[in-house]
């Protein structure tokens, strides 16, 4: 006996399809003698009436009660739907494809190149950076300087990695100050080794220690008369790398012109001390001025008297004042 709906196959007397529920009995086979049903293996019964249920039934095949399911079972797929999701692929996910966050999730920041040798912020980079290099962003620095770019000082002052550039500025501008005025006593004078580490490193030693009494001093003006906050480190590193111009007193070995090239080389530190003080500060021309002048007295007035006739211990344009006072000396020599 089948299913008019389904076609399923019925068992005896089964008045609803155990697939579909339709009802299989009509009101003309209601009168008939009812046979009795085969036996039946234990099993699961009806909630309803007690009747033993068909393996996977899903509705009484007496009395139609859908048949509950136990709790965690799944429905099995059929083997239509079963090898179609064989055929199917999983999806793979490129590892080089874009991933997109979700909302709400913190987006990471780009990486970014690590600051440069002397505290500068690097820009974005999409591979690692290299180890910085002291020499390239020594020079940058040293460009920048002799080009007179004003925004240098305002670096210099907000790097404190940047200290020690600025005393390998000032210390070098001053021996190389110091190494044109041995020149020029070789060339002039016949000078010797003597001369040279007397007056280009000794002489060296004492110009950069009193050029730290340049910056105390400036530092004093500028906070208790100009009443500009100043720090003792920022004005160090501002006016280190004023003092790499210096340099320039190297061509006053230059026979005819060296002393006139040695004025200039002060003047020219000068003027560029003035012009940093008063770019990284934002501080007007005269309070710049005034504190360099009093900077420019302790260094210009102290190490004259240190250099003596048999002690040239002054770098550069000193060693004028030093020739001076020997040649007036020669007579008094002779007349012994």
């Amino acid at each position: 006996m089948n299913c008019s709906r389904c076609s399923a196959n019925l068992p005896y007397g089964a008045k609803f399809c155990n697939k579909c529920g339709t009802p299989v009995e009509s009101p003309a086979d209601q009168g008939k003698a009812k046979q009795k049903p085969p036996a039946q293996a234990a099993g699961p019964a009806c909630e309803t009436c007690g009747s033993a249920l068909l393996p996977n039934a899903k509705f009484c095949a007496k009395c139609g009660t859908v048949v509950a399911q136990p709790e965690g079972t799944e429905a099995k797929a059929t083997d239509h739907e079963a090898a179609a999701a064989a055929s199917t692929p999983p999806a793979t996910v490129s590892p080089e494809a874009p991933t997109t966050h979700m909302a709400g999730a913190r987006s990471e920041p780009a990486p970014t190149r690590p600051a440069n040798s002397f505290g500068q912020p690097g820009a974005p980079a999409t591979q690692p950076a290299a180890a910085p290099d002291w020499v390239t962003d020594a020079m940058r620095y040293l460009q920048r300087i002799f080009i007179f770019d004003a925004s240098v000082y305002s670096d210099l002052r907000a790097s404190p990695q940047a200290t020690a550039f600025s005393l390998m500025a000032a210390t070098l501008g001053m021996f190389v100050f110091g190494l044109g005025g041995f020149l020029w006593t070789a060339i002039e004078l016949d000078g010797g080794w003597e001369v040279f580490w007397k007056s280009a490193l000794v002489g060296t030693l004492l110009g950069l220690l009193l050029w730290l009494g340049w910056v105390v001093a400036a530092v004093g003006v500028l906070t208790y008369v100009s009443r500009v906050t100043v720090r003792f480190d920022e004005v160090l590193r501002v006016s280190g790398g004023a003092t790499a111009v210096l340099a320039v007193g190297f061509f006053m070995f230059i026979p005819g012109i060296s002393f006139g090239v040695a004025l200039v080389a002060v003047g020219l530190w000068v003027a560029t001390s003035t012009f940093a003080l008063q770019s990284a500060f934002g501080i007007e021309a005269r309070q710049a001025i005034s504190a360099n002048i009093v900077g420019l007295a302790v260094w210009a007035l102290i190490l004259p008297l240190i250099v003596t006739t048999d002690n040239p211990l002054g770098p550069g344009i000193f060693l004028f004042d030093w020739t001076k006072d020997a040649i007036a000396e020669i007579p008094t020599y002779l007349t012994r």
